[in-house]
């Protein structure tokens, strides 16, 4: 039988808990060691009770984590597994099948998915999806200043048509 922990590393220090993300300005690089060290006692147990593995639940922003790591998440939505489609169009020519069905099962778009307001949902900042290139440069604006001056993670959903 396998075992695992999956625990967070939770920061003890005070910080007001407002939802995703820490505070930056109640951060302490002293109480983050210390919560550190906790941590490492509980997955050295872990490990001496015969676990077979520890998964840390440290997670950009999660409110109890330790490390408030702020950034900017540019993601390229061609609203498919774009990466498979010349693979798939090889293998419907190889097996002499109609190539137009390459994107059966690797398309993302019905329904489309709301990646901005699953990002929201967790509490980041995000925009889009952006379609056009002359809106791309004014969403990195916005989502840069949430970055700089809050201390967020801030998503912008940048849509790409496959070619």
């Amino acid at each position: 039988m396998k075992a695992a922990l999956f625990t967070p590393s939770p920061y003890i220090g005070p910080v007001e808990r407002r939802g995703w993300p820490v505070p930056v300005d109640g951060y302490s690089d002293e109480l983050a060691a210390q919560s550190m060290e906790q941590s490492l006692e509980q997955f050295q147990l872990a490990d001496e009770c015969g676990f077979d593995w520890v998964t840390l639940a440290e997670h950009h922003f999660a409110p109890f984590s330790l490390t408030p790591n702020p950034m900017l998440i540019v993601m390229y939505n061609n609203r498919t597994y774009g990466n498979d489609l010349g693979h798939q169009a090889r293998m419907a020519r190889a097996r002499g099948r109609p190539e137009e069905n390459k994107t059966i099962g690797i398309d993302i778009n019905d329904p489309v998915i709301d990646f901005v307001g699953m990002a929201r949902s967790f509490g980041a900042w995000a925009e889009g999806p952006v379609e056009r290139a002359e809106d791309l440069g004014p969403a990195f604006k916005r989502a840069k200043r949430e970055v700089a001056e809050n201390g967020r993670v801030a998503i912008v959903d940048r849509y790409t048509q496959v070619v």
